[in-house]
């Protein structure tokens, strides 16, 4: 089971008339066990890549579903955001 799986990730930020738009439909998987570099120019996305697997910020659309193990289980968590929805998340704990 993948660990982290981003499907079509789009985050924008939008300021008044002008709108930037950090990552667009971004698909992805990490696997348990792997390691993983996000890399690029200053103003590429990394650190707003970061905050959505960080669960600090939520998608302008697409899916970023995850498992977080702790020492009671594991928690399947899923942050999405669809066109016509202002924010939806669900998370499900599991042994």
């Amino acid at each position: 089971m993948a660990l982290i799986v981003a499907d079509g990730l789009t985050k924008t930020y939008a300021t008044g008339s002008i709108t930037v738009e950090a990552l667009k439909e971004l698909t992805f998987t990490v696997n348990p066990a792997s390691f993983v570099s996000f890399v690029g120019p200053s103003g590429s996305g990394k650190t707003t890549l970061l905050n959505l697997i960080g669960a600090l910020d939520r998608p302008t659309k697409g899916r970023l579903p995850s498992r977080i193990r702790t020492s009671g289980g594991s928690i399947d968590t899923e942050r999405q955001r669809s066109e016509g929805t202002p924010s939806a998340s669900s998370s499900r704990n599991s042994t």
